[in-house]
């Protein structure tokens, strides 16, 4: 059997009081029992709801549980991506049979600006990317800093699949500016040209060409209408219409 079907529970209510950091789930004892005579170096799951047309989101598994409800202990980020209602709704668990691709690069997207203000926040966040197995392209993830948790969205991965192995990886990481960043607008932003810019999208580089180019982050180039060419120099002793020095007759 590779895939179970479970109630699911925020791992806040985890009777034996285990905080789950990264993409780590506690899952019942069967899973075990289940896969336990497979021949594997890693072993990675997949979690969706039941509901018709769910995401899946890789994950794995931190602890087998012998006990009871049978239920699978999700952290919270999971259950956001997944839109999952405790109550009532119910999780599909497999066994992922796929290779996954060790991750080379990750661009991630703070939400909140607080986050870029954390003392080397490149490094708070490869400590918290230790606790995760695997990365899903579109989620939203959960870092844990000295008591705060803090969301990121991966925005894109490479290679580029939906899924991809974070263990024993030196992965290059790429921020994009938070969700709640406004950039102040150029005073030579050409007026025709839409200010302010899409969610998500900033001034990557300024080409100080003439005509002036603004890259943006999503590829696109603006460009600044060009500079009006300066008049043509006079040469000395020219002629030109009417500057002679003029007399009176008579005097």
């Amino acid at each position: 059997m590779s895939s179970w079907t479970f109630a699911c529970r925020s791992a806040v209510f985890n009777p034996d009081g285990k905080v789950l950091r990264g993409d780590n789930i506690i899952v019942p004892q069967e899973v075990l029992e289940d896969i336990q005579d497979l021949e594997r170096d890693v072993y990675r799951f997949t979690v969706k709801s039941t509901a018709a047309g769910s995401r899946s989101v890789c994950c794995r598994v931190g602890e087998f549980s012998p006990g009871s409800p049978q239920c699978v202990y999700l952290p919270a980020w999971m259950i956001q991506n997944l839109y999952l209602n405790e109550a009532h709704d119910e999780v599909e668990v497999q066994l992922l049979e796929s290779v996954v691709d060790t991750a080379e690069r990750i661009v991630v997207q703070p939400h909140d600006s607080i986050f870029l203000t954390l003392d080397d926040h490149k490094a708070v966040l490869e400590r918290a990317l230790g606790d995760f197995g695997a990365l899903t392209a579109g989620t939203s993830i959960s870092v844990h800093h000295e008591g705060e948790d803090y969301s990121l969205s991966v925005v894109a991965l490479d290679p580029p699949h939906q899924f991809v192995s974070m263990v024993d990886t030196d992965v290059a990481v790429e921020f994009l500016p938070p969700l709640d960043y406004v950039e102040e607008k150029p005073s030579d932003w050409p007026e025709a040209e839409q200010w302010p810019l899409g969610t998500g999208v900033f001034i990557k580089e300024e080409i100080r060409a003439d005509p002036k180019v603004y890259v943006l982050s999503d590829g696109r180039r603006v460009s600044l209408t060009p500079a009006p060419a300066p008049a043509p120099a006079r040469e000395r002793g020219a002629f030109v219409p009417f500057s002679g020095k003029g007399h009176r007759l008579g005097n």
